[in-house]
């Protein structure tokens, strides 16, 4: 009878500790700081959750806490942007851990570039598959964005009416292009980037 119980104990606590409370943890660059969202799910109940970090010679540490009780009757949305001694060049991996690590999400890797003054940056540069657009924060969406290849031919058209935004890269053939965005007030912003 020992055994049966011992057996039964193990199985639930191992089905508690791998149990994921978190969902959809996303990391973006945005400007020179990086934007972190996640889900903790309905119906989930835990203990101060806590937003890890930690660089290529450095150790996870907390950068964000809840207290408290977490969770609720419906999905609760969290996000938080980190620009705290970020060092360009550094990968960086994020996750979210609650009830004394019990709970955790999945781990999200993501290198920082520090895109300076710069009032719109592209990266990766070069890229294969998709390019992520910063425009500075000092502009109010929405933008109108061109797409035109090296010798000057429009390739694409569209209105984007957020700050962050991304442009999908793998219909185009490995060349150099040009990305301009005109903002509500005129502005002009350009930028050439590669396909490889």
């Amino acid at each position: 009878m020992k055994s049966i119980l011992l057996i039964l104990f193990f199985a639930v606590t191992t089905s508690a500790s791998a149990q994921s409370l978190f969902k959809d943890l996303t990391v973006v660059q945005f400007g020179d700081s990086m934007l972190i969202n996640w889900t903790l799910t309905a119906g989930s109940t835990c203990f101060d959750m806590h937003l890890k970090r930690a660089g290529q010679d450095t150790e996870f540490e907390d950068i964000f806490t809840v207290g408290g009780v977490c969770g609720g009757a419906s999905d609760q949305y969290y996000d938080y942007v980190d620009n705290q001694n970020l060092v360009s060049g550094t990968t960086y991996q994020y996750f979210v851990s609650a009830s004394n690590g019990i709970y955790t999400s999945e781990t999200v890797e993501i290198l920082y570039v520090n895109a300076g003054d710069m009032q719109l940056f592209v990266y990766p540069n070069p890229t294969q598959t998709a390019i992520q657009v910063t425009v500075d924060n000092s502009f109010t969406p929405s933008f109108f964005v061109e797409l035109f290849s090296v010798d000057g031919k429009l390739l694409q058209q569209t209105k984007e009416v957020n700050n962050l935004f991304t442009i999908n890269t793998v219909h185009l053939l490995p060349s150099s292009y040009l990305l301009k965005i005109t903002t509500e007030d005129g502005d002009v912003l350009a930028q050439q980037f590669i396909v490889q």
